[in-house]
């Protein structure tokens, strides 16, 4: 009996795959569903909201840092780990730095209009610049997410290749690439 030729399916597509279907499946969930089981007070209800937005500004910093961690040390790394180390690489880390100061101008700008909303005796969650601070945040998150997560991928790629075509692929400074033998 023969056996099937393998199909090779670059690891990036399969992530960028992944990540639609999630996304995909968020959209699938409906809007409004909850429990008017406990209603807050006239105060309680301002103070939780800030304290959500607290909470999620504190997330977003905390997410974005580890996703800047990641970046610059595939940065400093990156040639080391994939000697096919290309510019769209170094390009894809600069987008992904660039991802990570937009989200958290985001959070800054989050703070400036909690901070507005509180001195003016009000608050508002669905406040428009408020929205618009937590759209910038969740989406150049996950630009920087996805875009790492494919420079992730291109590694992945080559730290996993066959060793006949990792010995012959040409590192970025045109010398013959030597591997490592597994342990």
């Amino acid at each position: 009996m023969r056996a099937l030729p393998q199909r090779y399916i670059p690891y990036w597509l399969i992530f960028l795959l992944l990540v639609a279907l999630l996304y995909a499946a968020s959209l699938l969930v409906p809007d409004g569903l909850f429990s008017p089981v406990h209603s807050f007070g006239p105060g309680e209800a301002a103070k939780a909201t800030v304290d959500q937005l607290n909470l999620l500004s504190t997330l977003m910093v905390t997410l974005n840092t580890s996703l800047i961690t990641g970046s610059l040390a595939v940065a400093v790394n990156g040639h080391v780990w994939n000697p096919r180390w290309s510019v769209m690489d170094r390009l894809a880390v600069l987008l992904v730095l660039s991802s990570g100061a937009t989200v958290y101008y985001g959070v800054y700008m989050a703070f400036a209009v909690t901070l507005e909303m509180i001195a003016a005796g009000f608050v508002d969650p669905f406040q428009r610049r408020l929205a618009l601070s937590l759209s910038i945040q969740y989406h150049a998150f996950m630009a920087g997410f996805l875009m790492l997560g494919i420079v992730f991928c291109r590694i992945l790629e080559f730290r996993l290749a066959p060793p006949a075509q990792a010995e012959s692929a040409r590192g970025s400074a045109g010398r013959k690439l030597i591997r490592r033998p597994r342990v």
